[in-house]
Parts: structure tokens; sequence; C-alpha cells
């Protein structure tokens, strides 16, 4: 054994906020999957709209809307192949065989390119996007089709950028960079960038490329003023528009002559980010397919700018326009850094019906020597509106003109010079839900009453039919055809229905999640977000759904919802509706509906939306054992705890309290990760006793306990456990003695993303005695709403697609009955003991261990001692006898010390724990914060002790606070328990009796707490924080102490808790 080894290499103290390891990336790799899985639902979802658009989209709108899919898409296999070692390598071809029907479906026919570099926007009269770009394309439409008013510009063509990298051997430099570039090879693609990029800013732009530069300059300067600043900005060819690579090309603002050979190549060269080479490595986008185009825009002398929405995506409401202003160049409001004024403008007649506007304390405008500069707005200034309502007007009548012209919504962006004239900047398709027109007229309240209404719309129309309670997957084969189910959650095992339901009801779920899109598909109503709807629903034997703006469920069959289906394709015909069609049974069918048939793997993945549903399967199952091989130099710390377990954790980010180390003692409270204190709170709930006192053979039972006691004192069998903990994240595979527990959970704002995944197996008991133990598991859990599976004594469970708060007061309970099942598969005999066991969980009776006994106290919660309800002279009174405790030779020695040695040997064994034993009674229903708490207390006997009293803001079995007198110390003490460390708060000496009764209250508010005995003052502490928790009754080690009702006075309401 070391001295002292402390001094050793290993005790090295490391931060565990910093760890680093296969598990962490692993990790990393999950969290970032999830961000693709939400990216793409998001993205699924809003190019399933399109079916509900009275006019077909455009290519451009549909390319643009799949880009952004595929994009999240790509990513998502990219990670889950991190995540599964490569596992799935085959995934990524199943994708691009998907994506290249897709594409071939979306590509655009190819032009000639014109003869010269650059085109002014007077020239470009008709859709010519192959050649200059959606940006500038779409700014010459409104300029010269529609005749909106837009800065003068010109565009330097494809053609250009043909010419800058064929010399100076850009263009081989470029193809030798990206040859064998693998998207997912991330630093590669970051070193290929950072010299393509290098490469392309030191090149010399060709003298005639130059020369037709400069002349589109100068003919801008004769249509507007000499030297004038512009703003030149990608116009990407292959992308359909900027929205597609938002962010990842460059502009340069506020550029003069001097500045252009510079701001072209600046912005030619940011088509070699890295996010923009990564993006077309993975969509199998060609470089030739992808010509930079450079649109050269005059800048406006700016007063004010904006953005301009044409359908209110807030709110979905397509007869409004949200308009957003800013002082000076509106580089700040699209950028993210400035506060801007609101206006909602009503389209029908240019009412104003709502504004905003913010203290607007910064402007940017042009510098003499080019780019920005930021002047503060004058004090005067900063609350008045950016714009006139004059100008709102204008702006408003732009933007029906432009969406008239596209029928889309669109995104706009404009200026007002200091003149006051309005240019429009930019204009491209805005992704916001359809407005659901075209419903049935609600139905009259006195025959067809409203039985729920709200929630949120995944799917929309309207349906009537017989309603079906469905709360277990399992029991899908019973579902009627013309159904109306009604479900806890929109799980995805129902699509396997979809073909034959009238709508879905969710009380929880997503207008994103599987089951949503599947429904829009195939013009299912569907309703989620509704907290109550099992419950309403659950006697009404037929309803009428209305999912629209309005949603809401009415009683009976109103005739009119019956064959409403919305219709899925509306207004779309010819080759538009062709190609839409071809384009949604590519992406929005989803075939893999059952994770454990063959076919669930990338071979069977025959659109987008089964990839996505693939990825986000295995991924939760990858992450399932993330903890069973963590190294063992792995940066981890063992929890300290009350709990007879040994749980090392390892923090993923945000699970630990931050600047922990591995040389710091950490207890629970240290512990920041939600789903983990969810579980620990039902770990350690007041009704769950550790003690383990059941009636089998004392050696093997000690053996065990031994084994698993604490930290100090060894591990449980089958080695150590290891929570891997995120903020938002929890993977728990615990031992509890000869059984494991595996609990994986995540708990994010996003309820899609949402779920708790459980594997439970093992134990010490008989197979008959383990197979009984997950029966009662099972059952529990089933009434829990979780999804479970049981082959012979192993079980696997699942919760998911709920919002946090559900899933977090999930674990609770999940918590309890982990804790309250450890060791039933020694006691369970048959399926009677197992209906007992589950409809005891469900009252709130956790030991089921210690067996019935009809004198226990029902309105408490026992852990340790021999509590019981007795009866003295016609009065129930609850006592608490302590002299089986202990060995008969040490009481008596005890006793004889205490008579012969006085107070001082009572101090002595107390100061040392040589009697640390403490029985205590939690009172069921007790939680609360600011309360007077009050009981009777008779000291009976005891030779060790006789000390009784109050136990309040109870959190667990060892973090609570005690009130007691102790007639052999003849004393008055106040103790706080942490973590099972007893620390003194407060004491007073004090004459009191054997065989008396004294009334102990305590008074808590806030930190404050106030001890009183029969009515005298007599402690007062002031704790580190609000106390709150449970109250109950106190003793310690051999004593007899009886105790009358205890009182609870909180928020004006009394309540008693004793024996009856």
């Amino acid at each position: 054994m070391k001295l002292f080894p402390f001094f050793s290499e290993k005790r090295a103290c490391l931060l565990l906020s910093a760890s680093e390891g296969r598990q962490i990336r692993k990790y990393r790799h999950f969290r970032a999957l999830l961000q693709h899985n939400h990216d793409a639902l998001r993205a699924l979802a809003e190019l399933q709209q399109f079916s509900y658009l009275s006019a077909p989209p455009t290519r451009r709108a549909l390319r643009e809307a799949y880009e952004a899919l595929l994009e999240s898409v790509y990513g998502l296999v990219l990670e889950m192949n991190s995540l599964a070692d490569g596992a799935y390598a085959d995934l990524e071809a199943a994708l691009t065989g998907i994506d290249e029907r897709i594409s071939e479906l979306l590509r655009f026919s190819a032009e000639s390119l014109p003869a010269g570099y650059a085109l002014n926007l007077d020239e470009l009269m008709t859709p010519r996007e192959c050649l200059v770009g959606a940006k500038a394309m779409n700014l010459a439409v409104l300029k010269n089709e529609l005749g909106l008013p837009v800065p003068e510009g010109f565009v330097m063509s494809a053609r250009a950028a043909k010419r800058f990298l064929d010399q100076d051997g850009l263009r081989a430099s470029i193809a030798r960079e990206l040859s064998g570039l693998a998207p997912e090879d991330f630093p590669a693609v970051e070193q290929a960038s950072r010299r393509i990029m290098q490469h392309m800013r030191n090149a010399v732009i060709p003298d005639d490329l130059l020369q037709s530069l400069h002349n589109a300059y100068t003919r801008l300067e004769s249509r507007t003023e000499e030297n004038v600043a512009i703003a030149m900005r990608s116009s990407a060819i292959g992308e359909d528009s900027d929205a597609s690579f938002a962010g990842q090309y460059a502009s340069v603002l506020g550029v003069r002559r001097d500045g252009l050979p510079e701001a072209y190549r600046t912005v030619m060269a940011s088509k070699y980010s890295p996010r923009a080479i990564a993006y077309r490595l993975r969509v199998g986008l060609d470089e030739d397919e992808t010509p930079m185009c450079v649109l050269g825009l005059a800048m406006v002398d700016a007063a004010a700018s904006g953005v301009l929405y044409t359908s209110d995506p807030i709110v979905n409401d397509a007869e409004t326009i949200s308009i957003s202003a800013v002082w000076g160049i509106g580089e700040q409001l699209v950028s993210g850094d400035g506060t801007a004024d609101s206006f909602r403008v009503r389209k029908s007649d240019s009412a104003i019906v709502e504004r905003t506007i913010a203290p607007k304390t910064v402007r940017l405008d042009t510098a003499e020597s080019g780019g920005l500069r930021s002047l503060a707005v004058g004090e005067s200034d900063r609350l008045l509106p950016a714009l006139s309502d004059d100008a709102i007007r204008e702006l408003t009548r732009y933007a029906i003109t432009a969406e008239r012209h596209y029928r889309l919504p669109l995104d706009m962006e404009w200026s007002q010079d200091t003149r006051g004239s309005l240019y429009l900047l930019q204009a491209r398709p805005l992704h916001s839900s359809d407005v659901h027109a075209d419903m049935p007229e609600p139905p009259a309240a006195d025959r067809h009453p409203v039985v729920i209404s709200g929630g949120e719309v995944a799917s929309a129309g309207c349906a009537a039919g017989p309603v079906h309670i469905l709360t277990d997957m399992r029991d899908l084969g019973s579902v009627p055809a013309g159904a109306i189910v009604v479900t806890k959650t929109a799980s995805p095992s129902i699509a396997a229905l979809i073909g034959s339901l009238a709508a879905i009801i969710a009380e929880v779920g997503s207008t994103t999640s599987h089951l949503a899109a599947v429904a829009r598909e195939y013009g299912v109503p569907m309703l989620v977000h509704l907290p109550d709807a099992l419950s309403l629903l659950a006697e009404e034997s037929s309803v009428s759904v209305k999912a629209d703006r309005s949603p809401a469920v009415y009683r009976g069959v109103v005739e009119t919802f019956r064959n409403s289906r919305k219709k899925s394709r509306g207004g779309v015909s010819g080759a538009a509706r062709k190609r839409l069609d071809t384009l949604l049974s590519l992406v929005q069918p989803l075939t893999l509906t059952d994770p454990s048939a063959p076919s669930f793997a990338p071979s069977g993945c025959r659109t987008i939306h089964d990839v996505i549903r693939f990825c986000h399967e295995k991924a939760v199952a990858s992450m399932f054992g993330i903890s069973g091989d963590l190294p063992d130099d792995a940066a981890s710390v063992r929890l300290v705890t009350h709990l007879p377990v040994g749980i090392r954790c390892v923090d993923l980010g945000g699970g630990l309290r931050a600047g922990l180390t591995t040389c710091d003692r950490v207890t629970p409270d240290d512990v920041t990760s939600l789903p983990f204190k969810a579980l620990w709170r039902g770990f350690t709930h007041p009704g769950v006793s550790w003690e383990g006192t059941i009636n089998f053979e004392q050696n093997r039972f000690m053996k065990m306990l031994a084994a698993t006691a604490t930290s100090e004192f060894g591990d449980a069998p089958g080695g150590e456990s290891y929570a891997l903990l995120g903020h938002d994240y929890l993977n728990l595979s615990m031992k509890f003695g000869y059984h494991f527990t595996t609990v994986d959970a995540l708990c994010t704002d996003d309820a899609n993303q949402n779920y708790v995944s459980l594997e439970f197996a093992g134990g010490g008991g008989s197979p008959a005695g383990r197979s009984l133990r997950v029966q009662f598991i099972a059952q529990v859990l089933e009434r829990l709403n979780f999804e479970v599976s049981v082959r012979n004594d192993m079980l696997d469970a699942s919760l998911s697609r709920i919002d946090s708060a559900d899933l977090l007061a999930a674990l609770d309970p999940l918590g309890r009955l982990l804790a309250s099942s450890r060791l039933l598969d020694m006691v369970l005999k048959n399926q009677d003991d197992v209906r007992r066991c589950v409809d005891a969980f469900f009252v709130g009776d956790y030991d089921f261990l210690s067996g019935e006994r009809p004198d226990l106290p029902a309105a408490f919660y026992v852990h340790l001692g021999n509590w019981r309800c007795i009866s003295d002279g016609g009065r129930m009174l609850l006592e608490q006898d302590g002299s089986q405790w202990g060995l008969s030779v040490a009481r008596w020695f005890s006793g004889i010390a205490s008579r012969t040695f006085g107070r001082g040997y009572q101090e002595m064994l107390d100061s040392i724990g040589a009697f640390f034993y403490f029985p205590i009674a939690i009172a069921r229903d007790s939680e609360s914060a600011d309360a007077t708490i009050s009981v009777g207390v008779l000291p009976v006997g005891g030779n060790i002790d006789q000390a009784g009293g109050i136990a309040f803001g109870i959190r667990n079995v060892a973090n609570y606070f005690v009130f007691r007198i102790n007639p052999l110390e003849e004393n008055v003490m106040m103790y706080e328990y942490c973590n099972g460390h007893r620390l003194v708060r407060g004491s007073m000496d004090m004459d009191l009796s054997t065989g008396v009764w004294y009334e102990l209250q305590v008074r808590i508010a806030g930190r404050e707490i106030a001890g009183f005995v029969n009515g005298l003052h007599v402690l007062s502490h002031t704790a580190s924080a609000p106390v709150s928790g449970h109250g109950g009754l106190w003793t310690k080690a051999d004593a007899l102490i009886r105790f009358s009702e205890l009182v609870i006075v909180r928020n004006g309401q009394t309540q008693r808790i004793g024996c009856r």
C-alpha cells in the first residue's frame, strides 16, 4: 500500500468538464446527429406543404426546399456512421441513389453562355437563372417585368467565372485539391478550402475580364454617380437562390472602383468555403454546374433598411405582411446583431394592425473610403419608427405585386434612402405553412357540442368516426378501419394503419414527427398537444375532428366532416403535378416502420424519410451501450451518496457543476444533468427503502449488501456503475447486486427528439422469480405509457416523442420502480404477488419486501426502526421502539456508564457516532415550503438514547433537518443531515424528563427556521437555501418514543397526519 497515494501520477486532478475519449466523441456525434434529424424533419414538413398550395411550386422553389432537406439528411448519415464506427457504410450509397433520381428530376436544362462577361440588370428580360444566378435574376424580374424599384446594377456572368478559373492554373489546382476529398473528412476539407481560397485571392484577373468589370462599373456610374459605392454579392448557379447556402458565400459592401478586383476575387473564392465544398460533395453537384456569378448592386444611401415577409411566418397568416426595420444599412438586422422595429400589415386594405418600436442605438453607413462604419443613433431618434406609415403602405404594395407574380410567399430585403425613396434588394421564396382553407363550417353547438379544442395542427382536414383509445401499441391490430385514434404519443408505429384511419389525436407530439409527415402524405387529419384528450374522449363513442386554424373535436358524427378530407394535390396539374408527385414519392413515404424487421436496413431505404427514420432508430440504439466499455483512465469521479450503489460519473458537457475535478468530492447536488436529477428523485423518494430487509438466507444477503454498500467498502458484483451525463442527456449503466439496468434518456426542447430507453436483465433469484419481477416491471411501465418488450427475464422499454416536462415526470416513477424492485426476484412467488405489487406501486407503496403489517402507520413511509400504531387510553399514537436495536450487552453497559459518568458519556458516544441509528417516518403527501409543523413527543425509555422529534425539509433519507429533545442529555438540538452527514445547527440545555409529554413545533419561512418547545422559542437557524420537502418523525438508537398527530399548517390549510 502506498503511504502517500496523492503524490502519484494517477492522482493528478483532471478537470471533469474537459474530459476526452471515445465516449465523449461518440456523444458529440450523437448530438450533431440529433440536430440534423431535427432540421431534416422540419425541412421534410416544409417540402410536403407544397402539396397543399393552390398553385404549383416552381422548379426553383422545389429544388431549394429539397436541397435544404438533403443537406440535413447527408449530415445525418455522416454522423450516423461516425457514431456507429462505420457500421452502415452502405447507407450513404442508398441515399445517393435516391438523390440521383431527384436531382435528375430537378436539374435545369443547359443553356449556352452569353458572349459578354458582364450584363446590366436592365438586359435581363427573360428568366436566365443558369446564366446569372437566382439572386440576380429575381431582382431583374422585379425591376424589368414588375416595374418595382431596384437599385441599378450589373452581373458578372457564368462565362466570366469560367474565364477567371481557366487562367493561372486555377481550375486544375482546384480539381487536384477536390480530387478524392470526402465530405465527412472535414479537417481535409478545411485544409483544401484554405489553399484554394488563398490561391484565388492571389490570382491575377485576366485583362479582358478586368476590363469588362471596370466597364460595367463605368456604365453603372453613368446611371448613378461617379465613384458609386456598390455591394458585390454572390448569385450562385445551381443553388436556385442563396437560401440553401445562406451565410456561406461572401458579400462585400461599400465597394468603389479601386476595390473592384479584390471584392470580385473575394466573392469568387467564397464558393470554396469549407461548408460550401462539403455540401456540394454530399449532394453530387459538379463544379461546372455551379459557376459563381457576382452581382454588383448600387448601394442605397440608406436612412433605413430591413426585411419583409409577404406572409407572416410567426402566426401562419397569409393575409398579413410582416416588416422589420432599422436605421441605416440593414446588415445588422440580417446578421442578428441589432434590434428592429416590427410592423404587421393587412394585405386587403394596407392597414397597420400591429407595430412595435424598438430602441435602436446603432446604425451602419457606407464609409467614404469603402466598407461600412458604425455610428451611434442620437437619443431623439432611438425610439422613433424607422419607417413612416406611407412607406409601410408602399412596401406593402410592392410585396403584394411580387407575391402575385411568383405565386409564393416571399422573403424580401429593402432599403429607403435619405430622400425617402424605397428600393428592393432581394427576393426569395419564404417557406411557411399554408393557411388551410375551404373547410366545412363548424356544426351547430346544440347538436354537436365541442368536447375539446386547441392543440396544434399536424395535418389539416376534417373527419368523423368512432373513437378508439390506443394506449398500448401492441393492440394496433384491434383498431377498426375508419377509427379516430386517440393516443398519448404520436408513435410512428401508428403509421402502419394510416391508410385506414379517419383521424389521429395525440396528447403530445410534434408537427414534424414521422407520424405527422405520414398523416400529411395520406391526408389524414391529425391534432397534437391536446393534454387531456385521453380522459375527455374516453367516454365518447363517435366524434368529428376539425383540424384548421381553430382546431376542435365535436361530439357525434358531423355529416359534412365524414367525407371531407383535404385535397392533397389541389391545383397542381400537368408537368408541374407530375414533377411534384414524383419528387414527393421519393421523399415522404415511410416504408421502414418495424425496427425489428430484416428489411430495416440501409438496403431497405426507399425514400428520404426512410433514411431519416433509420438513422434516428439506430442512433438511439448505438447510444444505449455507450458506457459499457469505458476505459479505466477515463476522467470520471465516484458519486458520494448514501445509497448502496457505486456510480462513477463522466461529464459529457453540462452534466456536472462547472469546475469539478477528479479529486473533488462529488455528491448528487453537484449533478446538473436534468434526466439524472429526475431519475435520482425517484431513487431517493421518501417511500423507497434501501434497507433490503427480506426474508431469505441471511449470510447471502449480508454478503450482497456488504459488496454494494458504498465506495469505501467495495464494488457491487459485476463491477462499477457508470453515469454519462450531459445537461439534457443521461446514459446510466447500473449494477444492482446481481442484475443490471441501462437507462438512456434525452430531454430537449424538441419533443420529437426526446426519449427514455430502458434495458433490464439478470438477478440473484430463481428463473421463475426473475421472470415474475420482469412481469411486474413491465406492467408498471405499460401503465406509465412505455412501450415494452419482454423476453424471458429480459426487458426492453421505451417512451419517446414527448415534451421535456412529461419526460422528466416519467423518469421520477421510473427511478422509484427500479429502486423498489431490485430484490423482488427473491420474494415474488406467483401472479397474485405481481398484481399486488403493481397495485401497491400506483398508490404510493414501494416497500414490497417487508411484508404486510397491519400495525404499520399507513400515512407514513418508514425507514429503519420498529414503527407501529398503538392505542393508549383510546388515543391512537405512533410509537418507535428502538429496544430491539443493537446488542443487549452494549445497551446494558451504556446504561450503567450513563448513570455512572453522566451526561458527558452520552455526548462522547454521540461525538464519535457510536450509535448512529436514526429511524425516520416520513409523512406522505406532506411536501411543503413555508409551513408550521407540530407534534406531541413522549420519551418513554432508552438506555443509549431518548432523542425524538420532528424531521422536516426532507428531500430524501440523507438530506433533511431535525428538531429534537433528549431527556438523557437534557437538551434541545437542531440538526441538518447533508448527504448522510449530521451537522449541528443549534443546541440549548433544558430540563427534560422521561415520561412527560412535550409539544414540539417548527416554523419555516424561506431560509429561516425557528424551534419551539411547549410554546417557548428555544432555537433558530438560517439555512443556506429555502427549506422545503416532506415532514416526518425522527428518533435515535434504542429510544422508545411515542408521538401524537403530526400537524402541518401551510397556506392557511391544516393537515393532520397520524394513526387512524
